[in-house]
This record gives C-alpha cells, structure tokens and sequence, in this order.
C-alpha cells in the first residue's frame, strides 16, 4: 500500500507530540506551584542552637546519606543511622544498628524506645531535642 505524505500532514505528526508534550509541561508546573507545604508534625532542635529541624512525615529516615528524611552533618553517624515513627502510642525511635547507637537521654537504645516531649537524642555526636506539635500531644492524651 502506498501512502503519500502531504506537507500538512508532516506538519501535524511533528506539532502533535510537541503539542502534548507541552500541555503535560504545564500541568506538571501548575501542580508543583500550587502545592502546599506540609506542616511540621514535631521538631528537633539541636543542642545549642535556636534553629529547628521539621519532622514533616510519620516515618523519618535519618542519617548521613542525602536519601534521607533527616539529613545528620556529622561523619561519625551513619548513613542510616535511625527511623523516627509516629504511631498510635506516640513517637518512636529506631536504631537501625547504627555504628555509634541511639541514645535517649544517655541512656543507650537496644531496638526502639518511645519519645516524650523534651527528650535529649544523640545521634553520632550531633545531640537534639525532641518537640512535638501541642495539638498532637493533647489528642494523643484525649484516646
């Protein structure tokens, strides 16, 4: 079967993907301009500064590679040196067999330990305080 090109139609098969692909450009800037940035669920603070790091999700990864949720400026932590969660009971700690450990108020963390306002982590050597959201905290009690 012989098909035979016209110019109006080459001109279509090229606009046509270049069209499309245009229209999805602009949906995609549309959705990432309007997009809201969540709020914080709690707070860490490092020791010795006033600047606050948000926990933003319920699960957090931390440690010292980029991936992270949490990213630690401190090279002996490790890569992945911890999971913060949020579950019904409250805000949990995880070591994920971390090199130098997780500790709660020097008190060294075996797997997981619960988190109560205004405990004191060491991660490494990088120490925060741990804060959460009052909203949080009064529904939690309410259960």
């Amino acid at each position: 079967m012989l098909t035979i090109s016209t110019p109006i139609t080459s001109v279509i098969r090229f606009l046509m993907p270049v069209v499309a692909i245009l229209i999805v450009l602009e949906v995609v800037f549309i959705l990432l301009r309007n997009r809201k940035k969540p709020e914080p669920m709690a707070y860490f603070r490092q020791q010795g500064t006033t600047e606050d790091i948000e926990i933003l999700f319920y699960e957090n990864a931390i440690g010292r590679s980029k991936v992270n949720d949490i990213v630690l400026l401190d090279p002996s932590a490790s890569r992945f040196h911890a999971v913060l969660s949020l579950r019904e009971a409250g805000w949990f700690i995880t070591d994920t067999e971390s090199r130098s450990g997780v500790y709660v108020n020097d008190v060294k963390v075996e797997r997981r330990a619960r988190l109560q306002q205004g405990d004191r982590l060491r991660l490494g050597t990088t120490t925060v305080v741990f804060r959460e959201r009052a909203r949080q905290q009064q529904s939690r009690r309410q259960r």
